[in-house]
This record gives structure tokens, sequence and C-alpha cells, in this order.
């Protein structure tokens, strides 16, 4: 190399090292990425499931049912298992804008005045709830076209995610009968079930996360109750029943069983999964 250009090499050597050590300094204190949630209807298909079965105690031999559930706009996944006795929905079910509400139609099978029959579906609301808007029951069996009554017990269900670590569930009695409730658990499944395992054997083998009743409960109609877990990486001053270790995208099984309070016999078991948010997303700031 001639002595002019390691003469200029020694110039520039320590103004490279300087710049060097300045874009170091700019990267390791630059501020950690911004943190988004991810938007409520992404990745959700499916996170909701719900499972219930009722009795027929209209006095009469069922051959379709009816059940129109508010704010369900899409529904992913219909039960059509053995305790299904009318296979798929009609093909005229689906949602209507006007009402805000989703419509199913079953047909073309027999319940026998006395036995039980049960619904699933999947769906991505946190909700399960009755659509009273029409004025016409919104959950009934039939006989051809024609509408039974009483209507068949049910239950309403909201999930509600208050945050990341904290879950406050709901159950809505909105038809007007008084409903005693026995029991009501938050079981720990480890992987999502399959909505056709969404019944008793499955879940009861479930761990225990959460026992909500102890004792029977009466719910009131047209009431809502609302039921708290709490999420957290350590017990702190929360009694180890009401804590749980959080994970995202973790699926839970709710499970409860009520009965009208004048007649112990009319049951109904509802069994619900729902998974925990998902993990946050980092979305990298943009430098300008």
């Amino acid at each position: 190399m001639s002595r002019h250009l390691r003469h200029l090499a020694l110039l520039l050597t320590p103004t490279l090292l300087a710049a060097t050590i300045t874009l170091v300094v700019v990267s390791l204190s630059r501020p950690a990425p911004a943190t988004a949630a991810l938007p409520h209807d992404l990745n959700l298909q499916n996170r909701y499931c719900y499972s219930w079965d009722f009795l027929n105690n209209t006095g009469y031999d069922a051959t379709g049912l009816l059940i129109r559930l508010q704010g369900l706009r899409t529904i992913d996944e219909v039960y059509t298992g053995t305790l299904n006795p009318f296979g798929a929905p009609v093909p005229s079910s689906g949602y209507d804008a006007v009402s805000d509400a989703y419509t199913l139609v079953f047909s073309n099978g027999l319940v026998f005045n006395g036995d039980a029959a049960r619904l699933g579906l999947c769906t991505d609301q946190p909700s399960l709830q009755l659509d009273p808007s029409t004025g016409v029951s919104p959950f009934a069996w039939m006989s051809g076209s024609q509408l039974l009554s009483p209507s068949p017990l049910f239950i309403g269900i909201d999930w509600d995610w208050l945050s990341r670590d904290h879950l406050q569930v709901h159950l809505v009695n909105s038809q007007n009968l008084t409903l005693t409730l026995f029991s009501l658990n938050l079981l720990s499944a480890g992987v999502p079930l399959p909505l056709d395992d969404l019944t008793v054997n499955p879940v009861e083998l479930l761990p225990m996360a959460t026992q909500w009743v102890t004792d029977v409960e009466v719910l009131t109609p047209q009431a809502s109750s609302a039921f708290d877990v709490f999420f957290s990486p350590a017990l702190g001053n929360l009694q180890p029943e009401q804590a749980l270790l959080q994970a995202p995208d973790y699926p839970y099984v709710l499970q409860a069983t009520l009965a009208t309070a004048d007649d112990p016999g009319n049951l109904i078991h509802l069994y619900s999964q729902a998974t925990s948010p998902p993990a946050q997303v980092y979305v990298p700031m943009v430098m300008r």
C-alpha cells in the first residue's frame, strides 16, 4: 500500500469506528417495539363452541325444532351426532340481517315426549343468546310446522374477557321461569375438544380449574349472574381455587347443570368451550 493510502486509512479508521459505536448505541437505546392485541375478529373461527341437551316435555312427540339466536352471523359447525335425531338444519336456515339473528330449523326427526335431544354449534362469537325480537318463541319444539309449548329449557352464556388476566362468565336466564343452578364449573381442556366431545363423558374426565357453584343457586326470570376467574403467573393474595396460570390460546370448558325450580327432572346440561385470548403481536414501529 502506498504511503498516501496508508495515511488516508489512518485518518478514516477513527471515523468509521465512531460511526459503528454510534449505530450500536442507537440500536440498543431504541424503544422496544410497540405491541398490539389481535383484532377481535382475527383467527377466532371456532374459538367458541356450545352444546346443550334438553327435555321434550310438551306432551307430544316432536318432529322438528326451531331456535333463533341473537347476534350470530356465521355458524361454522353444527352438531349432527346421534343425540341430534334431526341431523343437519334445513337449507333455509341462516342469518337475517334485519333482526341480526341466526335461525336454525331442524326437521324429519322424532323426539318422543319425555325424551331429550342435544344441539351444538361452533362460532366466532363469545355469546349464545336467544332472540326474542319477533315476539314468536325463539326456541320451540315442532310437530310438522306447528310450534309446541312449553319451550325447551335454555340458558344464555357470555364469555367476557375483561382483560388477559380476568375472565367473567355471565349466565342469562331469558325465559319466563325460575331456574335452579346445581353446578357450574370451569375445566381445563389442555387441547381443544371436538364439538362431538362436548358432552358429559369426555368433559367429566377433565381436571377442575374453578368450581363456581358449591351449593344450589336460583336464577330468576330475565336475570343475569356473573362469575369471575383470575389468571396470574403468581397467586399473590388470590385463593388457589380463584387463580389459574394464564396461557394464550388455551382451551377451557364450562359445564353447567340447571333445572326448572318446580320440576327438578326438567334438566338442561350446558357445555361450552372457549380459548383464552391469543398472544400479543409485536408491531414494529416505523422510524421516519
